[in-house]
């Protein structure tokens, strides 16, 4: 448990502590009200799903009842057709024509027709004995194919033959109600049969059938009314309808056996059907096995559960309103103390250590804001006696850097210098040539750009120093160093920190060019990249230096202490660290030099500085 309220606690670390109380009032009142909610919901949406489904099941039976009725009825009437003694002798006549027997046909017709005539909803009714012979009787709306009521033999036996109706009664032999089928008797519209076979004792002489007008049945649940949409069907032991039903949609039968009825007596249940929730009841009749259904959308039947969820809506949204307004009252209540607190910080967060939180409480709060108020008072004075050491130290450290620069400005290499001078004295005494006079000139220029006031000089001043340079060089050295200067037009009236090129080109003769006791090549490219920084490389084919002396110099270089000591770095790099301190105290960071070389192939050495087209220069 306390591994998990640890977690807890970095998870919602981010979290201002008004938003956490919020969030833990929220949680604590929301979820016991929201959970009995959701249950008490349940539980009486099930219960009248429950009463529902009964009183839908009940529905379904008070439909079986009428079709029980009417084929109880109908067996009696079978019963008493079968029974008639004209009928009886009919089921033992061979031939209809037999003038013999044509008074009693007569008759039995006579009996046919007021059977007939004396229901409406009974089409026609058929005696058919086993030698063929076939009498009947159909109202006039049925329009008969049978052009003749006594010799239906000679006429036409397609009826004996073909018909299927007839056929599977005879199969069948008990009296039972068939699904609506077209018939050729009826110009083959649908009609509803109710027939079996007829015995004399126990030996079958002939068969009856009752043909009905389809919709008789139908009404039996048409006159049942459930919801606006609602209906009652019935499925027949093949699982078809015996009816058609604008309000069945295409897809009832196939979800139907979600609920399994072949193995029911009688039931309930609630199925997803044309994204709707239904309710579908059912039960068995005892004399067809057919399945009679009753199904509505719940919705229109569960006006008492919209009441329940409307006022379990009502309850528990002016509950959450209620615990919305207390929760946000009790949490300002509680970090008033603490937002104030923080206002304070943030003043004194500014620089004003001279706030004072005004102690009006005696609890944690109270405590917090003396020990906050006796922080800022320690604060105050360890920020004077600060203060007084900081100017002291920036001006130390302002003297420093200017007495660095200034001793920068002055340095002259004595070697160099002495080279130089004992060289032009040689050429003087021996040759006498123009050699001095290059030389002097050369040196004269070097050393009036050195000593001019100026710390920025454009990048056309800055080479013509090194320029000044190499042509000393190259006399010093004839044939032994070739130079080249690329630089674009109008990169030339740009100006840049005076004094950090000339080192290191003197590094690249002195420690790479020479050492290599060959011919050698120094370039110097000056371009501008896409991000506004002069990228200036010095690129030389000398000595080079290792890998690991490459990673050592560029890591002393890009530190940037500047109180850095130079006996840590070579005696041949000092000239590029005192380039990169200038670099990086007059361009703020912003500019920095870094080596690249392989030994025995040379060194590129690049300087990056942001361009800057203006200065003011005393």
């Amino acid at each position: 448990m306390n591994k998990l309220l640890q977690k807890l606690d970095q998870w919602t670390s981010h979290i201002m502590i008004r938003p956490k109380l919020l969030i833990t009032f929220y949680l604590v009142s929301f979820t016991p009200i929201l959970l009995v909610s959701y249950f008490f919901y349940i539980s009486s949406s099930q219960t009248l799903k429950d009463e529902l489904g009964k009183y839908m099941v009940e529905t379904s039976r008070q439909v079986d009842l009428r079709l029980d009725a009417f084929i109880e009825e109908m067996e009696y009437l079978a019963l008493s057709i079968q029974n008639d003694q004209d009928v009886q002798r009919f089921l033992n006549l061979q031939d209809q024509t037999d003038p013999m027997y044509l008074d009693m046909q007569l008759d039995l017709r006579d009996l046919l027709a007021t059977t007939v005539d004396y229901r409406d909803h009974l089409w026609s009714v058929f005696v058919v004995n086993d030698y063929g012979s076939i009498l009947y009787y159909s109202k006039p709306s049925t329009n008969p194919l049978f052009s003749s009521w006594w010799s239906a033999v000679e006429i036409d036996d397609a009826f004996l033959t073909e018909n299927q109706m007839y056929q599977k009664i005879k199969e069948e032999k008990e009296f039972a109600l068939y699904p609506p089928h077209s018939a050729s008797f009826t110009n083959d519209e649908q009609v509803v049969t109710f027939g079996g076979r007829m015995y004399q004792l126990t030996k079958e002489k002939g068969t009856l059938l009752f043909n009905f007008d389809p919709s008789f049945i139908s009404q039996m649940s048409d006159m049942v009314q459930i919801g606006d949409t609602g209906f009652v069907s019935v499925l027949t032991s093949g699982d078809k309808l015996l009816f058609e039903n604008e309000n069945i949609p295409s897809s009832f039968l196939k979800r139907l056996k979600d609920l399994n009825l072949e193995n029911q007596y009688s039931g309930y249940g609630i199925i997803n059907l044309e994204n709707k929730e239904t309710l579908i009841s059912f039960t068995t009749s005892d004399k067809t096995g057919w399945k009679i259904l009753s199904v509505v959308p719940f919705e229109e039947v569960s006006g008492n559960i919209s009441a329940v969820r409307n006022s379990i809506y009502f309850i528990a949204t002016n509950a959450i309103l209620f615990v919305i307004l207390f929760s946000k009252y009790l949490s300002q209540l509680i970090t008033n103390p603490l937002v104030e607190l923080q206002n304070y910080m943030l003043k004194a967060e500014t620089g004003d250590l001279s706030v004072r939180v005004p102690v009006l409480r005696s609890d944690e709060y109270g405590k917090l804001t003396k020990t906050f108020n006796r922080m800022l008072q320690n604060l105050e004075s360890l920020k004077n006696r600060v203060y007084d050491s900081k100017i002291q130290e920036i001006k130390l450290r302002l003297l420093h850097r200017e007495s660095e620069f200034r001793a920068l400005q002055m340095q002259i290499n004595p070697h160099f210098l002495y080279n130089t001078l004992n060289t032009m004295k040689c050429i003087g005494e021996i040759k006498e040539i123009e050699e001095v006079t290059e030389m002097s000139d050369a040196l004269s220029s070097m050393f009036q750009y050195s000593i001019d006031n100026q710390n920025y000089k454009t990048i056309e001043e800055e080479l013509n120093h090194v320029n000044a340079y190499l042509r000393i060089i190259q006399i010093r050295f004839p044939g032994k160093i070739q130079y080249g200067i690329n630089c674009s037009g109008h990169l030339q009236n740009i100006y840049i920190l005076k004094l950090i090129l000339q080192p290191l080109v003197e590094n690249a003769v002195e420690h790479g060019i020479i050492p290599s006791g060959k011919q050698g090549t120094l370039n110097i490219t000056v371009r501008e990249d896409d991000d506004k920084y002069l990228t200036i490389k010095v690129i030389d084919n000398g000595v080079g230096m290792s890998q690991e002396k490459m990673e050592l110099l560029n890591r002393k270089l890009t530190c940037h202490e500047t109180n850095a000591s130079n006996e840590e770095l070579p005696s041949n790099s000092i000239g590029l660290y005192n380039v990169q301190q200038r670099l990086l105290f007059n361009y703020e960071g912003k500019s920095f030099l870094t080596i690249d070389s392989k030994e025995g192939q040379g060194t590129i050495i690049t300087i990056k500085i942001p361009i800057e087209n203006e200065r003011n220069e005393p």
